[in-house]
Protein backbone atom coordinates (compact mmCIF):
# COMPACT_ATOMS: atom_id res chain seq x y z
CA UNK A 1 0.00 0.00 0.00
CA UNK A 2 1.56 3.19 -0.77
CA UNK A 3 1.71 6.00 1.90
CA UNK A 4 -0.62 8.88 2.02
CA UNK A 5 2.29 11.71 1.68
CA UNK A 6 3.29 9.78 -1.58
CA UNK A 7 -0.12 9.89 -3.19
CA UNK A 8 -0.17 13.56 -2.09
CA UNK A 9 3.29 14.68 -3.60
CA UNK A 10 2.47 12.97 -6.66
CA UNK A 11 -0.99 14.02 -7.26
CA UNK A 12 0.07 17.77 -6.78
CA UNK A 13 2.72 18.16 -8.17
CA UNK A 14 3.55 20.89 -11.23
CA UNK A 15 7.29 20.10 -12.35
CA UNK A 16 6.11 18.10 -15.27
CA UNK A 17 9.68 17.96 -16.79
CA UNK A 18 10.18 16.62 -13.24
CA UNK A 19 7.69 14.24 -13.42
CA UNK A 20 9.19 12.36 -16.99
CA UNK A 21 12.77 12.55 -15.28
CA UNK A 22 10.74 10.13 -12.35
CA UNK A 23 8.67 8.32 -14.70
CA UNK A 24 12.12 7.12 -16.51
CA UNK A 25 13.82 6.49 -13.55
CA UNK A 26 10.87 4.34 -12.16
CA UNK A 27 10.44 2.33 -16.24
CA UNK A 28 14.33 1.62 -15.91
CA UNK A 29 13.70 -0.32 -12.68
CA UNK A 30 10.96 -2.22 -14.10
CA UNK A 31 12.65 -4.00 -16.66
CA UNK A 32 13.08 -1.23 -19.50
CA UNK A 33 16.85 -0.99 -18.38
CA UNK A 34 17.87 0.70 -22.03
CA UNK A 35 14.99 3.52 -22.22
CA UNK A 36 15.97 6.10 -24.00
CA UNK A 37 14.03 9.44 -22.96
CA UNK A 38 12.81 11.88 -25.04
CA UNK A 39 11.08 14.30 -23.22
CA UNK A 40 10.40 18.21 -24.43
CA UNK A 41 7.97 19.15 -26.38
CA UNK A 42 7.26 17.78 -30.28
CA UNK A 43 7.65 14.57 -29.03
CA UNK A 44 5.21 13.27 -31.45
CA UNK A 45 3.02 11.25 -28.41
CA UNK A 46 6.26 9.94 -26.92
CA UNK A 47 8.12 10.34 -23.70
CA UNK A 48 10.45 7.52 -24.18
CA UNK A 49 11.32 4.78 -26.06
CA UNK A 50 12.74 1.13 -25.37
CA UNK A 51 13.72 -1.47 -27.60
CA UNK A 52 14.23 -5.03 -26.06
CA UNK A 53 17.74 -6.34 -26.92
CA UNK A 54 16.55 -10.13 -27.44
CA UNK A 55 12.87 -10.25 -28.65
CA UNK A 56 13.02 -6.90 -30.78
CA UNK A 57 10.05 -5.29 -28.72
CA UNK A 58 9.57 -1.81 -29.08
CA UNK A 59 7.91 -0.14 -26.67
CA UNK A 60 6.85 3.60 -26.19
CA UNK A 61 6.61 5.76 -22.83
CA UNK A 62 3.80 8.43 -22.44
CA UNK A 63 3.38 10.12 -19.04
CA UNK A 64 0.61 12.15 -17.93
CA UNK A 65 -0.02 15.10 -15.25
CA UNK A 66 -3.41 15.74 -16.51
CA UNK A 67 -6.61 14.81 -15.14
CA UNK A 68 -8.01 14.04 -18.20
CA UNK A 69 -6.02 10.94 -18.42
CA UNK A 70 -8.09 9.67 -20.64
CA UNK A 71 -8.20 11.85 -23.04
CA UNK A 72 -4.31 12.60 -23.07
CA UNK A 73 -4.21 8.48 -23.38
CA UNK A 74 -5.86 8.89 -26.65
CA UNK A 75 -4.21 12.11 -28.25
CA UNK A 76 -0.81 10.19 -27.85
CA UNK A 77 -1.79 7.14 -29.10
CA UNK A 78 -3.16 8.71 -31.73
CA UNK A 79 0.12 10.58 -32.40
CA UNK A 80 2.24 7.50 -32.33
CA UNK A 81 0.20 6.08 -35.39
CA UNK A 82 -0.21 9.28 -37.25
CA UNK A 83 3.72 9.57 -37.32
CA UNK A 84 3.62 5.52 -37.96
CA UNK A 85 6.00 5.13 -35.05
CA UNK A 86 7.03 1.16 -34.64
CA UNK A 87 5.39 0.30 -31.46
CA UNK A 88 4.83 -3.49 -29.69
CA UNK A 89 3.63 -1.81 -26.65
CA UNK A 90 2.26 0.81 -25.10
CA UNK A 91 3.14 1.88 -21.35
CA UNK A 92 1.31 5.09 -20.01
CA UNK A 93 1.99 6.59 -16.67
CA UNK A 94 -0.40 9.16 -15.26
CA UNK A 95 -0.27 10.33 -11.46
CA UNK A 96 -4.59 10.27 -11.65
CA UNK A 97 -6.41 7.29 -9.99
CA UNK A 98 -7.72 4.54 -12.53
CA UNK A 99 -10.20 2.20 -11.65
CA UNK A 100 -9.91 -1.12 -12.09
CA UNK A 101 -13.23 -1.14 -14.94
CA UNK A 102 -11.53 1.36 -16.91
CA UNK A 103 -8.24 0.24 -16.58
CA UNK A 104 -9.30 -3.31 -17.95
CA UNK A 105 -11.16 -1.18 -20.55
CA UNK A 106 -8.22 0.72 -22.01
CA UNK A 107 -6.29 -2.67 -22.09
CA UNK A 108 -8.96 -4.18 -24.84
CA UNK A 109 -9.21 -1.24 -25.93
CA UNK A 110 -5.62 -0.26 -27.25
CA UNK A 111 -5.22 -3.76 -28.32
CA UNK A 112 -8.17 -4.20 -30.53
CA UNK A 113 -7.58 -0.62 -31.74
CA UNK A 114 -4.25 -0.61 -32.31
CA UNK A 115 -3.05 -4.42 -32.03
CA UNK A 116 -0.29 -2.86 -29.21
CA UNK A 117 0.06 -4.32 -26.36
CA UNK A 118 -0.41 -2.07 -23.44
CA UNK A 119 0.31 -1.41 -19.71
CA UNK A 120 -0.63 1.08 -17.43
CA UNK A 121 0.91 2.61 -14.28
CA UNK A 122 -1.61 5.13 -12.05
CA UNK A 123 -1.26 6.87 -9.24
CA UNK A 124 -1.86 3.81 -6.29
CA UNK A 125 0.46 1.45 -8.58
CA UNK A 126 2.87 4.15 -9.21
CA UNK A 127 3.46 5.47 -5.59
CA UNK A 128 2.74 1.90 -4.15
CA UNK A 129 6.18 0.50 -6.47
CA UNK A 130 8.06 3.84 -5.09
CA UNK A 131 7.25 2.85 -1.61
CA UNK A 132 7.80 -0.48 -1.22
CA UNK A 133 10.54 -0.84 -4.24
CA UNK A 134 12.29 2.31 -5.26
CA UNK A 135 11.98 4.65 -1.70
CA UNK A 136 15.64 5.57 -3.54
CA UNK A 137 13.87 7.56 -5.71
CA UNK A 138 11.78 9.55 -3.50
CA UNK A 139 15.07 10.95 -2.21
CA UNK A 140 16.57 11.17 -5.39
CA UNK A 141 13.55 13.38 -7.01
CA UNK A 142 13.07 15.57 -3.49
CA UNK A 143 11.74 18.36 -6.24
CA UNK A 144 8.69 16.37 -6.04
CA UNK A 145 8.24 14.75 -2.61
CA UNK A 146 8.29 17.80 -0.64
CA UNK A 147 6.81 15.88 1.98
CA UNK A 148 7.88 11.89 1.83
CA UNK A 149 10.86 12.72 1.50
CA UNK A 150 11.08 13.94 4.63
CA UNK A 151 8.27 12.49 6.40
CA UNK A 152 7.22 9.07 7.87
CA UNK A 153 3.28 9.26 8.14
CA UNK A 154 1.03 6.15 10.08
CA UNK A 155 -2.16 6.71 9.37
CA UNK A 156 -4.67 6.01 12.31
CA UNK A 157 -4.25 9.59 14.31
CA UNK A 158 -1.41 11.11 15.44
CA UNK A 159 0.08 12.44 18.92
CA UNK A 160 1.54 15.44 18.31
CA UNK A 161 5.00 15.35 17.20
CA UNK A 162 6.97 19.04 17.42
CA UNK A 163 10.26 17.28 15.15
CA UNK A 164 7.91 16.19 12.47
CA UNK A 165 5.49 19.23 11.99
CA UNK A 166 8.89 21.15 12.07
CA UNK A 167 10.29 18.76 9.30
CA UNK A 168 6.58 19.26 7.47
CA UNK A 169 6.94 22.87 7.44
CA UNK A 170 10.42 22.99 6.06
CA UNK A 171 8.77 20.58 3.34
CA UNK A 172 5.94 23.00 2.53
CA UNK A 173 9.02 25.89 2.20
CA UNK A 174 10.64 24.18 -0.07
CA UNK A 175 7.74 23.55 -2.01
CA UNK A 176 7.38 27.27 -1.92
CA UNK A 177 10.35 28.24 -3.24
CA UNK A 178 10.07 25.87 -5.93
CA UNK A 179 6.74 27.56 -7.07
CA UNK A 180 7.76 31.11 -6.38
CA UNK A 181 10.79 31.25 -7.78
CA UNK A 182 9.84 34.06 -10.20
CA UNK A 183 8.85 36.32 -7.39
CA UNK A 184 11.58 34.90 -5.12
CA UNK A 185 14.55 35.17 -7.57
CA UNK A 186 17.40 34.84 -5.61
CA UNK A 187 17.41 37.55 -3.09
CA UNK A 188 16.83 34.66 -0.39
CA UNK A 189 20.60 35.38 0.20
CA UNK A 190 19.78 39.18 1.21
CA UNK A 191 18.91 39.75 4.75
CA UNK A 192 15.26 40.77 5.57
CA UNK A 193 15.70 43.96 8.24
CA UNK A 194 12.89 45.38 9.93
CA UNK A 195 12.83 48.85 11.72
CA UNK A 196 10.00 49.29 14.69
CA UNK A 197 6.94 51.59 13.34
CA UNK A 198 5.86 54.12 16.19
CA UNK A 199 8.49 55.16 18.05
CA UNK A 200 10.06 58.57 18.52
CA UNK A 201 13.42 57.29 18.80
CA UNK A 202 13.62 54.86 16.30
CA UNK A 203 15.98 52.13 17.13
CA UNK A 204 18.40 50.11 14.93
CA UNK A 205 17.14 47.69 12.11
CA UNK A 206 16.77 44.48 13.37
CA UNK A 207 16.58 41.07 11.38
CA UNK A 208 13.48 39.70 10.25
CA UNK A 209 14.02 36.81 12.21
CA UNK A 210 14.62 37.78 15.99
CA UNK A 211 11.07 39.62 16.11
CA UNK A 212 9.12 36.48 17.41
CA UNK A 213 11.86 36.78 20.28
CA UNK A 214 10.92 40.07 21.63
CA UNK A 215 7.11 40.02 21.10
CA UNK A 216 3.88 37.89 21.35
CA UNK A 217 2.11 39.74 18.92
CA UNK A 218 4.02 41.42 15.53
CA UNK A 219 2.83 42.88 12.61
CA UNK A 220 5.27 42.83 9.80
CA UNK A 221 4.67 45.67 7.22
CA UNK A 222 5.93 46.37 3.52
CA UNK A 223 5.27 47.76 -0.20
CA UNK A 224 4.44 45.16 -2.86
CA UNK A 225 7.69 43.19 -3.89
CA UNK A 226 9.48 44.09 -0.35
CA UNK A 227 9.31 40.36 0.66
CA UNK A 228 6.33 39.80 3.47
CA UNK A 229 6.19 36.33 2.12
CA UNK A 230 9.25 35.42 2.51
CA UNK A 231 10.21 37.51 5.66
CA UNK A 232 7.58 35.09 7.08
CA UNK A 233 8.43 31.61 5.81
CA UNK A 234 12.88 33.36 7.33
CA UNK A 235 11.32 33.28 10.66
CA UNK A 236 9.17 30.14 10.14
CA UNK A 237 12.52 28.14 8.58
CA UNK A 238 14.40 29.70 11.52
CA UNK A 239 12.36 28.50 14.03
CA UNK A 240 11.93 25.18 12.44
CA UNK A 241 15.46 24.68 12.67
CA UNK A 242 15.54 25.58 16.82
CA UNK A 243 13.11 22.75 17.28
CA UNK A 244 15.21 20.37 15.34
CA UNK A 245 18.07 21.17 17.44
CA UNK A 246 15.78 21.14 20.73
CA UNK A 247 16.44 24.95 21.19
CA UNK A 248 12.83 26.02 21.52
CA UNK A 249 9.55 24.06 21.37
CA UNK A 250 7.48 26.28 19.70
CA UNK A 251 5.89 25.25 16.68
CA UNK A 252 5.64 27.66 13.60
CA UNK A 253 2.87 27.25 11.00
CA UNK A 254 2.39 29.70 8.07
CA UNK A 255 -1.04 30.61 7.25
CA UNK A 256 -2.17 31.76 3.99
CA UNK A 257 -5.47 33.77 4.22
CA UNK A 258 -5.61 34.65 0.67
CA UNK A 259 -8.29 31.71 0.47
CA UNK A 260 -10.01 32.95 3.64
CA UNK A 261 -13.85 33.32 3.67
CA UNK A 262 -16.18 33.41 6.72
CA UNK A 263 -17.29 29.86 6.44
CA UNK A 264 -13.45 28.81 6.59
CA UNK A 265 -12.16 30.07 9.84
CA UNK A 266 -8.46 30.07 10.81
CA UNK A 267 -9.24 26.96 12.81
CA UNK A 268 -10.31 25.15 9.66
CA UNK A 269 -7.00 26.66 7.53
CA UNK A 270 -4.55 24.89 10.65
CA UNK A 271 -6.37 21.65 10.88
CA UNK A 272 -6.57 21.47 6.71
CA UNK A 273 -2.41 22.04 6.54
CA UNK A 274 -1.70 19.70 9.09
CA UNK A 275 -4.09 16.99 7.92
CA UNK A 276 -1.26 15.27 6.14
CA UNK A 277 0.06 14.20 9.09
CA UNK A 278 -3.36 12.60 10.82
CA UNK A 279 -2.98 14.97 13.54
CA UNK A 280 -6.26 15.17 15.16
CA UNK A 281 -8.77 18.42 15.27
CA UNK A 282 -9.02 17.73 19.21
CA UNK A 283 -4.43 17.43 19.66
CA UNK A 284 -4.23 20.89 17.69
CA UNK A 285 -6.96 22.59 19.54
CA UNK A 286 -5.30 21.38 23.06
CA UNK A 287 -1.81 22.61 21.92
CA UNK A 288 -3.45 26.25 20.80
CA UNK A 289 -4.79 26.41 24.06
CA UNK A 290 -1.46 25.40 25.81
CA UNK A 291 0.67 27.97 23.44
CA UNK A 292 2.85 25.26 21.14
CA UNK A 293 2.39 27.36 17.87
CA UNK A 294 4.33 30.47 16.58
CA UNK A 295 1.28 31.32 13.87
CA UNK A 296 2.43 33.36 10.82
CA UNK A 297 -0.75 34.92 8.78
CA UNK A 298 0.17 35.51 5.51
CA UNK A 299 -1.78 37.05 2.54
CA UNK A 300 -4.16 38.88 4.83
CA UNK A 301 -3.73 42.30 2.17
CA UNK A 302 -5.00 39.53 -0.43
CA UNK A 303 -8.79 39.12 0.99
CA UNK A 304 -11.46 40.28 -1.45
CA UNK A 305 -11.84 44.08 -0.23
CA UNK A 306 -15.55 43.40 0.53
CA UNK A 307 -14.13 40.46 3.74
CA UNK A 308 -11.08 42.55 4.47
CA UNK A 309 -12.16 43.98 7.63
CA UNK A 310 -14.29 40.64 8.53
CA UNK A 311 -10.94 38.64 8.19
CA UNK A 312 -9.11 41.15 10.56
CA UNK A 313 -11.74 40.77 12.84
CA UNK A 314 -11.53 36.77 12.83
CA UNK A 315 -7.62 36.60 13.51
CA UNK A 316 -8.05 38.94 16.55
CA UNK A 317 -10.87 36.66 17.81
CA UNK A 318 -8.75 33.87 17.21
CA UNK A 319 -5.65 35.46 19.23
CA UNK A 320 -7.70 36.54 21.79
CA UNK A 321 -8.94 32.70 22.13
CA UNK A 322 -5.78 31.04 22.01
CA UNK A 323 -3.24 33.65 23.43
CA UNK A 324 -0.65 31.78 25.08
CA UNK A 325 0.88 31.29 21.22
CA UNK A 326 2.31 33.64 19.47
CA UNK A 327 1.75 35.78 16.06
CA UNK A 328 3.13 37.66 13.48
CA UNK A 329 0.83 39.36 10.96
CA UNK A 330 2.02 40.37 7.46
CA UNK A 331 0.23 43.07 5.40
CA UNK A 332 1.10 46.01 3.19
CA UNK A 333 1.63 49.09 4.65
CA UNK A 334 -1.35 50.86 2.66
CA UNK A 335 -3.54 48.63 4.22
CA UNK A 336 -2.28 49.01 8.02
CA UNK A 337 -3.88 51.07 10.31
CA UNK A 338 -3.54 51.23 14.37
CA UNK A 339 -7.07 50.39 15.00
CA UNK A 340 -6.81 47.43 12.37
CA UNK A 341 -7.39 44.42 14.59
CA UNK A 342 -8.76 46.04 17.97
CA UNK A 343 -7.02 43.54 20.12
CA UNK A 344 -7.60 45.90 22.94
CA UNK A 345 -11.39 45.14 22.65
CA UNK A 346 -11.45 41.62 22.79
CA UNK A 347 -12.12 40.16 25.84
CA UNK A 348 -9.58 40.56 28.18
CA UNK A 349 -7.98 42.89 26.75
CA UNK A 350 -4.60 42.16 24.50
CA UNK A 351 -1.38 44.01 24.66
CA UNK A 352 -1.34 46.31 20.83
CA UNK A 353 0.98 44.50 18.42
CA UNK A 354 4.45 45.40 17.82
CA UNK A 355 4.56 47.02 14.69
CA UNK A 356 7.65 46.75 12.18
CA UNK A 357 8.01 47.49 8.64
CA UNK A 358 10.91 45.80 6.11
CA UNK A 359 12.87 47.93 5.10
CA UNK A 360 14.35 48.71 1.90
CA UNK A 361 17.63 47.14 1.13
CA UNK A 362 20.66 49.37 2.31
CA UNK A 363 23.14 50.76 -0.15
CA UNK A 364 25.77 48.03 0.80
CA UNK A 365 23.44 45.38 0.72
CA UNK A 366 22.41 46.11 -3.34
CA UNK A 367 26.56 46.72 -3.54
CA UNK A 368 26.80 43.69 -1.87
CA UNK A 369 24.41 41.80 -4.25
CA UNK A 370 25.30 42.95 -7.70
CA UNK A 371 28.87 41.89 -7.01
CA UNK A 372 27.39 38.22 -6.45
CA UNK A 373 25.13 38.15 -9.30
CA UNK A 374 27.85 38.76 -11.61
CA UNK A 375 30.81 36.89 -10.10
CA UNK A 376 27.82 34.21 -10.79
CA UNK A 377 27.75 34.60 -14.16
CA UNK A 378 31.14 35.59 -14.75
CA UNK A 379 30.39 38.85 -16.26
CA UNK A 380 31.74 42.36 -15.24
CA UNK A 381 29.47 44.44 -13.39
CA UNK A 382 30.75 48.10 -14.45
CA UNK A 383 28.05 49.04 -17.06
CA UNK A 384 25.10 48.01 -14.89
CA UNK A 385 26.62 49.74 -11.90
CA UNK A 386 26.99 52.78 -14.65
CA UNK A 387 23.23 52.81 -16.24
CA UNK A 388 22.00 52.24 -12.23
CA UNK A 389 24.12 55.55 -10.88
CA UNK A 390 25.21 52.97 -8.43
CA UNK A 391 28.32 55.50 -7.90
CA UNK A 392 26.56 58.04 -7.74
CA UNK A 393 25.95 59.63 -4.45
CA UNK A 394 22.72 61.95 -5.83
CA UNK A 395 21.09 58.81 -7.12
CA UNK A 396 21.00 57.27 -3.84
CA UNK A 397 19.26 60.35 -2.03
CA UNK A 398 16.82 61.31 -4.68
CA UNK A 399 13.59 59.35 -4.52
CA UNK A 400 12.90 59.16 -8.21
CA UNK A 401 15.97 57.57 -8.92
CA UNK A 402 15.89 53.68 -10.45
CA UNK A 403 18.01 53.11 -7.77
CA UNK A 404 14.95 53.29 -4.86
CA UNK A 405 13.57 50.78 -7.02
CA UNK A 406 15.90 48.61 -7.21
CA UNK A 407 16.62 48.81 -3.48
CA UNK A 408 13.48 46.47 -3.52
CA UNK A 409 14.36 43.02 -3.55
CA UNK A 410 12.20 41.59 -6.24
CA UNK A 411 12.75 44.76 -8.65
CA UNK A 412 16.72 44.55 -7.99
CA UNK A 413 16.55 40.72 -9.36
CA UNK A 414 14.67 41.92 -12.21
CA UNK A 415 16.87 44.86 -12.81
CA UNK A 416 19.75 42.45 -12.95
CA UNK A 417 18.11 39.90 -15.27
CA UNK A 418 16.69 42.04 -17.63
CA UNK A 419 19.97 43.47 -18.27
CA UNK A 420 21.98 40.21 -18.53
CA UNK A 421 19.43 39.40 -21.25
CA UNK A 422 18.99 42.74 -23.02
CA UNK A 423 22.21 44.89 -21.91
CA UNK A 424 19.50 47.41 -21.21
CA UNK A 425 17.89 48.42 -18.03
CA UNK A 426 14.11 48.89 -17.38
CA UNK A 427 12.92 52.15 -17.19
CA UNK A 428 9.71 51.98 -14.75
CA UNK A 429 8.11 49.68 -12.46
CA UNK A 430 5.52 48.47 -15.26
CA UNK A 431 8.76 47.65 -17.44
CA UNK A 432 10.03 45.40 -14.80
CA UNK A 433 6.65 43.42 -14.29
CA UNK A 434 6.38 43.22 -18.41
CA UNK A 435 10.04 41.44 -17.89
CA UNK A 436 8.69 39.61 -15.20
CA UNK A 437 5.71 37.72 -16.80
CA UNK A 438 8.25 37.37 -20.20
CA UNK A 439 10.88 35.51 -17.96
CA UNK A 440 8.23 33.03 -16.93
CA UNK A 441 6.41 32.36 -19.93
CA UNK A 442 10.44 32.24 -21.43
CA UNK A 443 11.05 29.54 -18.80
CA UNK A 444 7.84 27.41 -19.66
CA UNK A 445 8.88 27.55 -23.26
CA UNK A 446 11.95 26.31 -21.94
CA UNK A 447 10.38 23.31 -20.50
CA UNK A 448 8.44 22.59 -23.35
CA UNK A 449 5.34 23.78 -22.18
CA UNK A 450 4.58 27.26 -22.80
CA UNK A 451 2.34 29.37 -24.77
CA UNK A 452 3.54 30.03 -28.59
CA UNK A 453 3.94 33.72 -27.80
CA UNK A 454 2.96 36.16 -25.51
CA UNK A 455 -0.03 37.25 -26.88
CA UNK A 456 -1.99 34.36 -26.12
CA UNK A 457 -0.91 34.12 -22.78
CA UNK A 458 -1.82 37.56 -22.12
CA UNK A 459 -5.48 37.31 -24.22
CA UNK A 460 -6.33 33.82 -22.37
CA UNK A 461 -5.56 34.89 -18.38
CA UNK A 462 -6.12 39.04 -19.70
CA UNK A 463 -9.30 37.93 -20.51
CA UNK A 464 -9.66 35.82 -16.94
CA UNK A 465 -7.94 38.34 -14.72
CA UNK A 466 -11.15 41.36 -16.01
CA UNK A 467 -14.04 38.41 -15.59
CA UNK A 468 -12.74 37.05 -12.67
CA UNK A 469 -12.76 40.82 -11.43
CA UNK A 470 -15.65 41.99 -12.46
CA UNK A 471 -17.97 39.36 -10.79
CA UNK A 472 -15.52 39.85 -7.55
CA UNK A 473 -14.08 36.21 -7.31
CA UNK A 474 -10.76 38.81 -6.67
CA UNK A 475 -7.86 36.57 -6.04
CA UNK A 476 -8.97 33.21 -5.51
CA UNK A 477 -11.02 31.83 -8.73
CA UNK A 478 -13.46 28.82 -8.53
CA UNK A 479 -11.64 26.12 -11.27
CA UNK A 480 -15.14 25.76 -12.94
CA UNK A 481 -15.94 29.69 -13.88
CA UNK A 482 -11.83 29.53 -14.35
CA UNK A 483 -12.23 26.64 -17.10
CA UNK A 484 -15.09 28.59 -18.52
CA UNK A 485 -13.36 31.90 -19.24
CA UNK A 486 -10.46 30.26 -20.70
CA UNK A 487 -12.87 27.80 -22.97
CA UNK A 488 -14.76 30.96 -24.41
CA UNK A 489 -11.01 32.85 -24.34
CA UNK A 490 -10.04 30.40 -26.56
CA UNK A 491 -12.28 30.63 -29.29
CA UNK A 492 -12.06 33.89 -29.58
CA UNK A 493 -8.21 33.10 -30.66
CA UNK A 494 -8.77 30.52 -32.64
CA UNK A 495 -11.38 32.54 -34.81
CA UNK A 496 -8.35 35.34 -34.79
CA UNK A 497 -6.40 32.36 -35.95
CA UNK A 498 -3.93 33.36 -32.52
CA UNK A 499 -3.73 29.94 -31.40
CA UNK A 500 -3.55 25.99 -33.44
CA UNK A 501 -7.29 24.87 -33.97
CA UNK A 502 -6.14 21.71 -32.47
CA UNK A 503 -5.31 23.92 -29.29
CA UNK A 504 -7.53 22.61 -26.04
CA UNK A 505 -8.65 24.09 -23.12
CA UNK A 506 -6.89 20.89 -20.77
CA UNK A 507 -3.77 21.93 -22.41
CA UNK A 508 -4.37 25.97 -21.92
CA UNK A 509 -4.95 24.92 -18.30
CA UNK A 510 -1.90 22.28 -17.93
CA UNK A 511 0.52 25.23 -19.39
CA UNK A 512 -1.58 27.61 -16.72
CA UNK A 513 -1.06 25.70 -13.57
CA UNK A 514 2.76 24.30 -14.87
CA UNK A 515 3.85 27.70 -14.74
CA UNK A 516 2.08 28.59 -11.63
CA UNK A 517 0.93 32.03 -12.66
CA UNK A 518 -2.34 30.39 -11.34
CA UNK A 519 -2.23 27.84 -8.48
CA UNK A 520 -4.92 24.87 -7.08
CA UNK A 521 -5.79 25.70 -3.72
CA UNK A 522 -8.07 22.27 -2.99
CA UNK A 523 -10.02 20.62 -5.65
CA UNK A 524 -12.58 23.51 -6.72
CA UNK A 525 -10.16 27.13 -6.76
CA UNK A 526 -7.33 28.49 -7.90
CA UNK A 527 -5.41 31.35 -6.75
CA UNK A 528 -3.55 33.62 -8.36
CA UNK A 529 0.43 33.76 -7.83
CA UNK A 530 0.53 37.01 -6.50
CA UNK A 531 -1.89 40.05 -6.59
CA UNK A 532 1.25 41.69 -8.83
CA UNK A 533 0.78 39.16 -11.67
CA UNK A 534 -2.97 39.74 -11.37
CA UNK A 535 -3.03 42.96 -11.83
CA UNK A 536 -0.71 42.61 -14.52
CA UNK A 537 -2.87 40.44 -16.46
CA UNK A 538 -6.07 43.18 -15.99
CA UNK A 539 -3.59 46.02 -17.51
CA UNK A 540 -2.64 43.87 -20.29
CA UNK A 541 -6.55 43.00 -21.24
CA UNK A 542 -7.89 46.73 -20.23
CA UNK A 543 -4.65 48.07 -22.84
CA UNK A 544 -5.87 45.77 -25.21
CA UNK A 545 -9.74 46.70 -24.92
CA UNK A 546 -9.18 50.48 -25.19
CA UNK A 547 -7.26 49.80 -28.24
CA UNK A 548 -9.98 47.84 -29.93
CA UNK A 549 -12.50 50.67 -29.30
CA UNK A 550 -14.08 49.15 -26.20
CA UNK A 551 -13.59 52.48 -24.26
CA UNK A 552 -17.02 52.28 -22.22
CA UNK A 553 -16.28 48.68 -21.68
CA UNK A 554 -13.10 49.43 -19.75
CA UNK A 555 -14.33 52.03 -17.71
CA UNK A 556 -17.56 49.88 -17.07
CA UNK A 557 -15.08 46.81 -15.77
CA UNK A 558 -12.78 48.81 -13.89
CA UNK A 559 -15.63 50.20 -12.02
CA UNK A 560 -17.40 47.20 -11.57
CA UNK A 561 -14.16 45.06 -10.34
CA UNK A 562 -13.44 47.86 -7.52
CA UNK A 563 -10.30 46.56 -6.55
CA UNK A 564 -6.93 48.43 -5.65
CA UNK A 565 -6.41 49.46 -9.21
CA UNK A 566 -2.52 51.67 -9.09
CA UNK A 567 -0.64 48.75 -10.88
CA UNK A 568 -3.11 47.88 -13.03
CA UNK A 569 -3.48 51.21 -14.24
CA UNK A 570 0.58 51.31 -14.57
CA UNK A 571 0.60 47.83 -16.53
CA UNK A 572 -2.18 49.37 -19.01
CA UNK A 573 -0.68 52.98 -19.37
CA UNK A 574 3.04 51.09 -20.10
CA UNK A 575 0.96 48.86 -23.19
CA UNK A 576 -0.42 51.42 -24.69
CA UNK A 577 0.85 54.82 -26.69
CA UNK A 578 1.17 57.93 -25.25
CA UNK A 579 -2.23 59.13 -27.08
CA UNK A 580 -4.34 55.98 -26.15
CA UNK A 581 -2.57 55.93 -22.31
CA UNK A 582 -3.52 59.86 -22.40
CA UNK A 583 -7.19 59.64 -23.13
CA UNK A 584 -7.26 56.16 -20.83
CA UNK A 585 -5.98 58.24 -17.97
CA UNK A 586 -8.46 61.30 -18.63
CA UNK A 587 -11.45 59.11 -18.92
CA UNK A 588 -10.59 57.53 -15.68
CA UNK A 589 -10.42 60.71 -14.02
CA UNK A 590 -13.91 61.78 -15.59
CA UNK A 591 -15.64 58.34 -14.21
CA UNK A 592 -14.12 60.02 -10.57
CA UNK A 593 -17.31 62.37 -8.80
CA UNK A 594 -16.12 65.30 -6.65
CA UNK A 595 -15.31 63.04 -3.77
CA UNK A 596 -12.75 61.03 -5.22
CA UNK A 597 -15.30 57.87 -5.85
CA UNK A 598 -15.93 56.33 -8.89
Amino acid sequence: MASKLTKHDLSCLTDYMGFESLCNDVMSREGYKSIQPLGGHKDKGRDALHTNTRDEVRTIFAYSVREDWSVKLEEDLGKVRKHGHDCDRFVFVTSAVVSASDHDRCIQRVHEKYGWDFELYDLERLSTLLDNHHQDLIQRHSNIFYFSSRLDVKSGGQRFDRVQIAEFSLGAYERWVHEYTPLLAEHREVDTLVGRVGLDNKPEEIPVTEIPNHHEISIVLGESGAGKTTALWRICVDCCRDVLEEVSNRVPLVISMRGWEPTRPVLDLIANQLALLDITPGSITSELRSGSFLVLFDGISEVPSDLFRRCCSEIANFIATYRKNRYVLALRTSEFSANLFQLDEVNPPLEPPSVYEIRRLSREQVEQYVHAYFLRHSTSATDFRARLLMDNAEAWESSSSSIQLARIPLFLQLFLDVYRKTRQLPESKAELLRALINSIYDREESRGGGFSDSRTGDRLLGSLAVNAASTGNDLTISSAFARRRLSKSLVELKAESIVSPDETVVDVWRRILSSNLLKEVGDRAVVWLHQLIRDCFLGFEYARMWETGDDQDVITEIQRAGLRLDMTYSMAIFALSEVQASELLWSLVKSYDGNGKQ
